[in-house]
């Protein structure tokens, strides 16, 4: 198995969106939003793993293929022969209205069954990332339970945690759920990276400098947060200063490329100010003009 500076956690699934001018005629991908931070790091030369549970079926095998050809090392997918893998479709329109999706059955709702896979996957890298829908795709509580401890002994192991705990309230049973789980998941992450706006809107924070305020409470030793109406802004413990980059009004439709631009730039060595410079100017080459 190849040496890998980062694993991230999560799961696949099968978009299926229209094409333009043609409501019958779709077209299919793969998506996740791990993966997709995966995907960059990998584009950016870094050594990354994926670490989900699919199926022994054709679309499985052929999205563990995909996943290959993108540069990411599959050591870390692991096949459950009862399921399959999730799917979504896009209808023509605007919000989370317009997304449909199928999860019962995905196998990455049991990742965190295998305590002995899991253990092994999470020794695999210096740096776990996992997000939000790593979570909340999961089948029980217990499971959550599971892939949180797991990851707490990781870290104890000397692994860098790191969550972005991208708040949908739509994919939990309930907000409050939501909020539970991200603020237990965040009391063992060395990094978060998320937005401040989402965070307002789910935990009801006054202001950014309360979202800061919330994690540093939770210990985490390094926060950044998006800001649709001002810059990125990022904290480490530590230091007094906040650091700031520009940015365009809204990171969120790249966050996932932001998040690996300013991964990659830690991993390499530099600063919080010129990683946060790094993940802007990674989500910038993916936002619409």
């Amino acid at each position: 198995m190849s040496a890998l500076d980062i694993l991230c956690i999560g799961e696949c699934i099968v978009e299926f969106a229209p094409l333009a001018g043609d409501q019958e005629a779709f077209r299919r991908r793969f998506i996740g939003d791990s993966l997709a931070t995966a995907e960059a790091l990998a584009r950016l030369g870094h050594r990354v793993g994926f670490a989900t549970r699919i199926g022994t079926d054709a679309i499985s095998r052929e999205m563990g293929a995909f996943i290959a050809a993108q540069g990411i090392s599959p050591d870390w997918i692991t096949t459950d022969p009862s399921r399959s893998v999730g799917v979504c479709a896009i209808s023509p329109g605007a919000g989370m209205d317009r997304l449909s999706s199928w999860r019962d059955q995905s196998a990455a709702r049991l990742l965190a069954r295998d305590p002995v896979w899991l253990a092994r996957a999470l020794a695999a890298a210096p740096e776990l990332y996992l997000t939000g829908m790593t979570l909340a795709i999961l089948e029980r509580d217990r499971d959550r339970e599971q892939l949180l401890d797991a990851l707490a002994r990781a870290r104890a192991g000397g692994a860098r945690i790191v969550l972005a705990p991208h708040l949908c309230p739509e994919v939990w049973r309930d907000q409050s759920q939501m909020c539970r789980w991200i603020s237990r998941a965040a009391r063992g992450a060395d990094l978060v990276l998320t937005s401040a706006e989402d965070e307002i809107r789910a935990f009801g924070d006054a202001s950014t400098e309360a979202v800061l305020a919330r994690y540093q409470g939770h210990r985490v030793r390094e926060i950044v947060l998006r800001c649709d109406a001002g810059p990125v802004v990022g904290w480490q413990a530590g230091r007094s200063e906040v650091s700031c980059a520009s940015a365009p009004s809204n990171l969120d439709p790249s966050r996932d490329r932001f998040n690996a631009g300013y991964l990659a730039a830690r991993t390499e060595g530099n600063d919080m100010l010129a990683a946060l410079a790094a993940g802007v100017r990674l989500a910038e080459e993916a936002l619409p003009d």
